[in-house]
C-alpha cells in the first residue's frame, strides 16, 4: 500500500511517514506534498491506495482542507490533527475524512488499526495472481517471472514478484537486491504472520515492482508451514493488483496450492524435443491433478532458430498451440541479468522487451 500525505510542515509529516513505513506503508519523500500539489497529481488520475491529511491548527483550515481533498477523490482519507475537541474532530468527519488520528495520542498504535481495517475491508478484492512453471532447466523461467513483474506494475500500482523456490532462487540476485527476510523467514520459523511482517519482508527493486525473495541455495531450514504460504500468498494478492509467483516445480505441496490458485499458469518451454516431452508429462501431471486447463498457457521461449520445432509439431505433441513467443535475444538478456535490471526497463526498445511487454497486455487484458 502506498500513501500520499498532504501537509504544510513537513517535519511533522516526516515523522508520519516514518510511522506509516514502519507499519508496511510506502511513503517516500516525493509523496509528501502540500495541498495544491496533492490537487494536481490527483487531477492528473495519479492513483494513491490512501490518503493522510496533515491538519492545521486552525480548525476552518483543517476543514478547508479535508473538503478539498474529498472534492477530488474518493479513496480512504486519514486526518491527522493536534485537536481533540470532538464537534471538532466529528466536523471534520463530516467534511470527508474517513478517519481521524490524534497527534497527541498513540499516533502508531491508532493508524496500525486504521490500517488493519482497510487492508481487511481490501481482503475480498484478490489482484490477479500469474505463475510461472519452467518445463525444463534454461528455459529462462526466472527472467520471464521478473520481466513480466515490472511489465503489469507502474509508480502508482506496483505488481508483487513472489519466488517460490524454498531451495534456492535466483530472483534477488537477477534484481541486484539484498534481502533482510525471505520466505523462510515468513513460512519456516513459527512466528506470527500479519500484514505489517509481510510488507516488511517486500524489498523494493523499483518503482514498478516488489519482491519478496526466496532464501539463499542450501539454506537449512526445518519445514515449511503450508498455511503460512497460503497466507502469504492471499495477503499478496490483497494488497496487490498483480502477483507474479516464480514456481520451483509442480510436485511439493506448497508449489501445487500455488497452482490450484492462481488464475493463470504460464509453461515456458523451448521447441526443442527434449523440452517438448518434460513439458507433455508436466501437462499430463496438471491433468490427473485436476487444474484447469483453461488456465494454463505455453510459452515458448528463445525462439529464432530455424531448426526449431514448428507450432504443428508442438499442437500434435501438447495438444494446445503456443500463447506467445520470446524471441532469442541473447546480448539483450546477459546485459540486464549482469547489471540487474529486468529487460523492460534496460533495454524497452528490445524485441525481447517488447515481447515481455505484449505478454503483459495479454494477461491484463
Amino acid at each position: 500500500m502506498q500513501a500520499l500525505i498532504v501537509t504544510e510542515s513537513e517535519p511533522r509529516a516526516l515523522v508520519l511517514a516514518a510511522t506509516l513505513t514502519h507499519l508496511g506503508v510506502d511513503c517516500p519523500r516525493s509523496q509528501i506534498v502540500g495541498l495544491q500539489r496533492a490537487l494536481a497529481l490527483l487531477r492528473e488520475g495519479k492513483s494513491f491506495p490512501l490518503l493522510v491529511a496533515d491538519c492545521p491548527e486552525q480548525y476552518s483550515e483543517a476543514i478547508n482542507l479535508i473538503t478539498q481533498l474529498r472534492a477530488a477523490t474518493t479513496v480512504p482519507l486519514v486526518a491527522a490533527g493536534s485537536t481533540s475537541r470532538v464537534n471538532e474532530i466529528l466536523s471534520v468527519l463530516r467534511a470527508g475524512a474517513t478517519d481521524y488520528v490524534d497527534l497527541q495520542g498513540n499516533v502508531a498504535a491508532d493508524l496500525k488499526l486504521i490500517l488493519t481495517r482497510l487492508r481487511a475491508e481490501q481482503a475480498g478484492q484478490h489482484g490477479r495472481m500469474v505463475c510461472v512453471l519452467s518445463s525444463s532447466g534454461g528455459c529462462g523461467a526466472s527472467n520471464l517471472a521478473a520481466n513480466l513483474g515490472a511489465a503489469l506494475g507502474n509508480g502508482n500500482a506496483p505488481a508483487c514478484l513472489v519466488d517460490l523456490n524454498f531451495r534456492g532462487g535466483d530472483l534477488a540476485t537477477l534484481l541486484n537486491v539484498q534481502p533482510r527476510h525471505t520466505l523462510v523467514d515468513l513460512c519456516c520459523q513459527g512466528q506470527p504472520l500479519d500484514e505489517v511482517v509481510f510488507q516488511q519482508a517486500l524489498v523494493h527493486c523499483s518503482p514498478a515492482l516488489k519482491l519478496l525473495a526466496a532464501p539463499p541455495l542450501l539454506t537449512r531450514f526445518n519445514g515449511i508451514d503450508l498455511d503460512a504460504v497460503c497466507e502469504v500468498l492471499r495477503m499478496a494478492r490483497s494488497a496487490f493488483r498483480q502477483l507474479v509467483v516464480d514456481l520451483e516445480d509442480t510436485s511439493h505441496p506448497e508449489q501445487s496450492h500455488a497452482i490450484r490458485c492462481c488464475d493463470e499458469l504460464l509453461i515456458l518451454l523451448r521447441l526443442d524435443f527434449p523440452c517438448l516431452l518434460r513439458a507433455r508429462r508436466i501437462l499430463d501431471e496438471l491433468q490427473q491433478s485436476g487444474i484447469d486447463p483453461g488456465k494454463i498457457r505455453l510459452i515458448a521461449s528463445r525462439v529464432g532458430s530455424a531448426k526449431a520445432l514448428s507450432q504443428k509439431q508442438v499442437i500434435e505433441a501438447l495438444g494446445q498451440p503456443v500463447y506467445h513467443c520470446l524471441p532469442e535475444d541473447e546480448s539483450v538478456m546477459l546485459t540486464s541479468i549482469n547489471v540487474g535490471n529486468p529487460a523492460v526497463l534496460e533495454a524497452p526498445r528490445a524485441a525481447i522487451s517488447r515481447a515481455y511487454r505484449k505478454l503483459a497486455e495479454m494477461i491484463a487484458a
